[in-house]
């Protein structure tokens, strides 16, 4: 009896954890017909998953520079085995994912875009790969997390560093694989904005200690607080979903603009941002001076 109550208090807990609420943000939008798309797979859980569920009435697909991680997949997974790092150099063109347009119903990309240093360029993919009305899953690390904002307030990296929260740079500890970008709430809907639409978000694991026991019903009535961020998503329609390259008129070198035309390189622009049509002042701080009345950049 008492093993029985263990277990179901254990499953409890990792009921509200990102893994568990991952598939079932990927489970809600699959059904029978869909082709998926999994990109960097992990242990392959969610995938595994989905085959349980749906077997080979869905046609499987996974992407990561790994080979062992691919392995994971389900056997029937088509399996590309790619370096996303190629797709940050754009000095002579824009690289692209070896993947047709409109190819999946269903991307999923979690606990991944943290690790990406050119998400703009990765997005631009994901849209350009996804069919117009396909599900886009993300999640990711929140840097907004209960554990983050008590770390800040008492001077310290991570206040509960054995449970995976989402730390600060604040001592040298460099992992070339590991996350090299930290998004709030707000920072990841601006980040995917250009290309998606947010239809469902919640909150995934809240692992303060004492507070375990409460981490699935914490975390979907606090989710700015919770560890992680979970987003489904629809592509925006009528949008040129691309990112190009043009010539800066500055530096008289290859520059990424977005599919709403802004420079994703403003500080490039800062002398001339009157005379490059690509450059938005939005992009720039509020109590910047450039966008004050009546400025005249430098240089012109």
């Amino acid at each position: 009896m008492l093993a029985t109550i263990k277990n179901k208090c254990k499953e409890w807990i990792l009921s509200g954890n990102h893994n568990a609420v991952g598939k079932q943000a990927c489970l809600k939008c699959i059904k029978p017909g869909d082709s998926i798309l999994d990109i960097g797979p992990g242990q392959g859980e969610i995938l595994n998953a989905i085959y349980s569920q749906f077997g080979n009435s869905v046609k499987l697909s996974a992407i990561d520079r790994h080979q062992f991680v691919l392995e994971n997949c389900p056997t029937n997974t088509e399996l590309i085995k790619m370096d996303l790092g190629i797709l940050g150099d754009y000095q002579d063109g824009i690289n692209q994912m070896p993947v047709p347009d409109h190819s999946f119903d269903v991307i999923i990309l979690t606990e991944v875009i943290e690790h990406i240093t050119f998400p703009q360029l990765f997005l631009a993919e994901i849209s350009r790969i996804i069919n117009p009305d396909g599900y886009f899953i993300v999640s990711t690390p929140n840097i907004h997390c209960l554990g983050n904002r008590l770390a800040v307030l008492f001077g310290m990296d991570k206040v509960f560093p054995r449970v995976g929260q989402e730390g600060f740079l604040t001592k040298l500890d460099f992992d070339a694989y590991g996350h090299v970008a930290h998004y709030s709430k707000a920072s990841l809907k601006q980040m995917i904005g250009p290309w998606f639409e947010i239809e469902f978000f919640t909150g995934a694991g809240f692992k303060v200690p004492a507070l375990r026991y409460m981490q699935p019903v914490l975390a979907s009535l606090l989710p700015t607080l919770a560890n992680n961020l979970v987003m489904i998503c629809r592509k925006k329609g009528g949008l040129a979903t691309g990112i190009k390259c043009v010539i800066c008129p500055l530096k008289k070198s290859n520059q990424l603009i977005l599919p709403d035309n802004r420079c994703l390189h403003p500080q490039a622009h800062s002398k001339t941002c009157n005379s490059c049509e690509h450059f938005h002042k939005d992009f720039l701080h509020k109590r910047n001076r450039k966008k004050r009345r009546g400025y005249v950049p430098e240089g012109n």
